[in-house]
């Protein structure tokens, strides 16, 4: 799993960095936008969820996936729309080397949770994503 410890504001993020990382999520609530116009001056947006993995359910403290438009809308699709928010888990591959322009992410087959399983899920502490400073530079 590309899991990346990195502390930027309050959360840890999960990052895939490489062609096939893979990263299997739980989606615990409605995504963040941020936006910040580019050097070009066009507006620029990321989307940041709060997610669980097998790594940090018994860590108590949700972690973030951060999103462009693009994956945000197929994460949207994949969760119908927020019906399937903290009941499935969702495996994410990354397709595109390390600084490749044309990176694509892959959404595998929503897996159902069992009941146990939401429960734990459902007990994770959520990030305040609002509260989620712009990446440094300022790019995204």
């Amino acid at each position: 799993m590309g899991w990346k410890d990195v502390r930027v504001g309050s959360g840890q993020y999960i990052t895939l960095k490489g062609d096939g990382e893979k990263a299997t999520v739980v989606f615990l609530g409605e995504p963040y936008e941020q936006s910040m116009t580019g050097a070009n001056g066009k507006a620029k947006r990321r989307y940041l969820f709060n997610v669980g993995t097998a790594e940090n359910v018994d860590k108590g403290k949700a972690a973030i996936l951060p999103a462009g438009p693009t994956v945000a809308t197929a994460i949207r699709a994949a969760l119908k729309d927020g019906e399937l928010v903290g009941k499935v888990s969702v495996a994410i591959t990354r397709r595109g080397a390390s600084g490749d322009r044309d990176t694509k992410y892959e959404l595998g087959t929503p897996k159902k949770l069992s009941p146990a399983e939401v429960k734990k899920f459902a007990a994770l502490e959520l990030v305040d994503l609002a509260a989620e400073p712009l990446p440094s530079g300022g790019k995204f």
